[in-house]
């Protein structure tokens, strides 16, 4: 729940209703010619007392789980974009507040990607990102990135350490929508750093949807011979790549989300909003959430034991 919304009132289903707002202070629902709203594809921004908000529409369960994935980096004390359901002018979605701070420029993954790794034969849309959105090809170019920074050792170390935990946070909820256009970088002349994580509307859809589709951050590039992502591919893959300090984060996260805990926020988002998650919706998260759990939990039994 975002507390600087505690003032507009939510309608039955448990969502913010932004039309209530606008129709008290502006006397109309339109958002047309409105100098506080401004409006960019399916996403629309906001201004409210002062502070920025983002609009997104969505289906009902990519609202209940982005509002879960919040909870779940909450519990896990990952810096993230917060949530809250609304809708506005008839359409249903979420809320989040601007989390960007004025003192740092926000640079996404495909800008990052795309100005070290183009050869200027290239334009934007031909690129293909999915190629470099791995974490051993985004180490080398932050190096580069930071070279001349003299806290250089300092960023590059908290960006990876917090680009894995993403990484491992994906795995973990089989998200779908882990492209480098989700993920950005803070900088400015002196120091960087990892935004909040945000957008995980589509987790659990690494089961559903296209699998060669799929360009969530991977381990390392991808070849010839793989063609498509597998979340419980890389997790193998990872598990022998990296530290002992790694995998037991990766084994602490693991511990933190089981399903039980999953459960006990879905009760928890009904409790504070007031209202009942469609139990088709809530089922199928479950479910699906609780399946892909005890893969990983496999896996990760079946590689530990091959170090042992």
């Amino acid at each position: 729940m975002i507390k600087g919304l505690n003032f507009i009132e939510r309608n039955l289903d448990g969502y913010i209703d932004l039309d209530s707002y606008l129709l008290e202070k502006y006397g109309s629902v339109a958002i047309k010619n409105n100098s506080d709203i401004n409006r960019d594809s399916n996403i629309i921004m906001i201004t409210i007392n002062n502070a920025i908000y983002y609009f997104k529409s969505c289906s009902k369960e990519e609202a209940v789980k982005e509002m879960l994935a919040d909870k779940m980096l909450e519990y896990l004390g990952i810096e993230h974009a917060c949530y809250d359901l609304a809708c506005i002018n008839g359409e249903y979605g979420v809320i989040s507040q601007n989390f960007k701070d004025s003192n740092y420029n926000y640079i996404s993954g495909d800008d990052l990607i795309y100005e070290y790794y183009n050869d200027n034969t290239l334009e934007k849309k031909e690129f293909n990102f999915d190629k470099f959105n791995n974490l051993i090809d985004i180490w080398n170019l932050l190096e580069i990135r930071y070279n001349y920074y003299p806290n250089k050792e300092v960023i590059v170390k908290n960006i990876m350490y917090n680009l894995n935990e993403k990484f491992m946070f994906d795995i973990i909820t089989c998200q779908w929508d882990g492209a480098s256009y989700n993920w950005m970088i803070a900088e400015n002349s002196t120091y960087a750093k990892l935004a909040p994580v945000y957008d995980n509307q589509k987790m659990l859809d690494g089961l559903d949807y296209d699998k060669n589709k799929n360009l969530n951050i991977k381990v390392d590039e991808f070849n010839q011979a793989r063609t498509e992502y597998d979340n419980l591919v890389e997790l193998k893959k990872y598990l022998n790549y990296s530290s002992e300090e790694f995998v037991q984060i990766f084994k602490n996260m693991l511990k933190s989300l089981t399903p039980a805990n999953i459960k006990w926020m879905l009760i928890t988002i009904e409790s504070e909003l007031r209202i009942k998650i469609p139990h088709k919706i809530k089922e199928s998260i479950l479910a699906r959430y609780t399946y892909n759990y005890n893969q990983i939990e496999k896996i990760l039994e079946e590689e530990l034991s091959k170090k042992r």
